[in-house]
């Protein structure tokens, strides 16, 4: 160095600068204490042959103290096997042959007296004499093994997924993937994946696809998710596929992550099933047709009977009619009935507990048969009905089947009937007594015409003149 160094001038030089030579020796010492580095200087000890044995320190500073936990009195002067309690002076190997060779070296190890880390640079100095500087990189290890087991997680992660996963930089570069994605792009490993874009990987078609998707994450920050079918190693396969971007600590964007699950079986059974239901749909369809047919049917058959016919659940709400029983009902329409219950058309003097008897006993399966009072809204009279219930099966529920009989004209020829009984009991009654009067008259002649001794003027009555 040839800088000069300005100071005071002494007394009766005010004003004058002078040179003064630095001292070099005490720069390199001040720059030996101050180092952030742990700095040594060492010679080699040698047996009488010239073998290197062990090797004496001769200065240490203090940063290198702290690191190995030792203090000026532990070190200088003394021998490094003595220093550190070993057989072998440690490194004495690495040490040695940077000296022997004259040409500097470094290293990395694990020092187990301190439990950590250095990095040490050999410097040989001549005449035996070398210096080691040490780093302590015991804080740069934990991480870099952090970072190994992070990776080392993330592998088994990404390896035992069920699907096939990705992460890319802002380029479409390959960052990481798992094996799955390495089969898919069709080659053997993932590292001869890693560091390529979707160009160098899949068809052209599909890598501006890809790539298009990826920026379009990357622009939105959102994920997307799409359902697509891809070739795979000469197979059209269905895959299910997520894609989100990835931000580092101030939010900005440094790449996409993606998986993709092969859904080809569950497409399969999908449409399969749609098949299936479609086939279904078919067949409710024509089944349903068919009943509508069959209901039509029996509608025509219960309209053409001449009494009236309703089918009604347990509880009396009629589901079906013909037309007779919306005529006796004084409706229209037999579909207006349905809903309605046999109580709305019954007479007000009827009781609603007894149809509930009647109804729950053809519920039970009895067969019944009663007579009942209905009313017409329409006529706004009432008439007298013969009713038979019996329990059926109506699509595919429990039902009663009724039918009604206007027994009006039934009912007045019974009244007629029995009234001219009645009058037929009274003539005979009067006819048999005069009939009777004729037999005592005669047998009161016969018995003159004895008194007198002529034959009898009528024939015998069956009676004791018989005998």
């Amino acid at each position: 160095m040839t800088d000069n160094v300005k100071c005071a001038a002494p007394s009766g030089l005010c004003g004058r600068v002078v040179a003064v030579p630095p001292d070099f020796g005490l720069l390199f010492r001040s720059l030996f204490e101050n180092m952030t580095e742990g700095v040594a200087l060492h010679r080699v000890m040698r047996d009488p042959a010239g073998q290197p044995v062990d090797y004496r320190c001769v200065d240490i500073n203090q940063h290198c103290l702290e690191m190995l936990g030792l203090t000026p009195g532990d070190v200088v002067g003394r021998s490094a096997a003595t220093v550190y309690g070993m057989a072998t002076a440690p490194y004495l190997t690495e040490f040695a042959a940077a000296d022997t060779a004259g040409k500097p070296c470094s290293f990395e190890t694990y020092f187990t007296r301190t439990s950590r880390h250095f990095a040490i640079s050999v410097v040989p100095l001549g005449q035996d004499y070398f210096a080691t500087i040490f780093n302590d990189i015991s804080v740069r290890r934990q991480q870099e093994e952090q970072i190994r087991r992070n990776e080392s997680s993330m592998r088994a992660l990404l390896e035992n997924m069920p699907n096939q996963a990705w992460l890319k930089d802002t380029e479409s570069h390959l960052l990481a993937a798992n094996s799955r994605y390495a089969v898919n792009c069709g080659r053997q490993t993932v590292e001869e994946l890693l560091g390529k874009t979707d160009l160098e990987l899949w068809p052209l078609e599909l890598a501006e696809k890809y790539m298009a998707d990826d920026a379009r994450v990357m622009a939105g920050g959102k994920s997307i998710h799409v359902e697509e079918m891809i070739d795979i190693v000469g197979q059209r396969l269905w895959f299910e596929t997520f894609k989100t971007p990835v931000f580092d600590h101030s939010g900005k964007p440094i790449g996409t992550a993606g998986m993709a699950l092969e859904i080809t079986e569950r497409k399969r059974a999908d449409e399969e099933l749609r098949r299936h239901r479609d086939h279904l749909e078919e067949l409710v369809a024509a089944r349903t047709a068919e009943l509508r047919a069959n209901e039509e049917s029996l509608q025509l058959i219960l309209d053409s009977l001449p009494d009236a016919v309703f089918i009604h659940e347990p509880d009396g709400t009629i589901v079906t009619a013909n037309r007779k029983m919306a005529e006796m009902c004084g409706l229209a329409d037999p579909a207006v009935v349905a809903g309605l219950k046999p109580l709305q058309f019954s007479a007000p003097e009827m009781d609603a507990g007894v149809m509930r008897d009647y109804l729950a006993k053809a519920m039970r399966g009895e067969s019944v048969c009663f007579e009942w009072r209905v009313f017409s809204p329409s006529a706004q009279c009432s008439f007298d009905a013969e009713v038979h219930l019996r329990r059926i099966m109506h699509r595919g529920e429990a039902c009663i089947l009724a039918t009604a009989h206007d027994i009006t004209e039934r009912k007045k020829s019974v009244d007629a009937l029995a009234r001219h009984a009645q009058e037929l009991a009274i003539l005979n009654k009067a006819m048999t007594g005069r009939e009777l009067r004729m037999v005592e008259l005669k047998r009161e002649v016969n018995a003159l015409c004895r008194e007198l001794g002529r034959p009898p003027a009528h024939p015998p009555v069956w009676d004791e003149e018989c005998h």
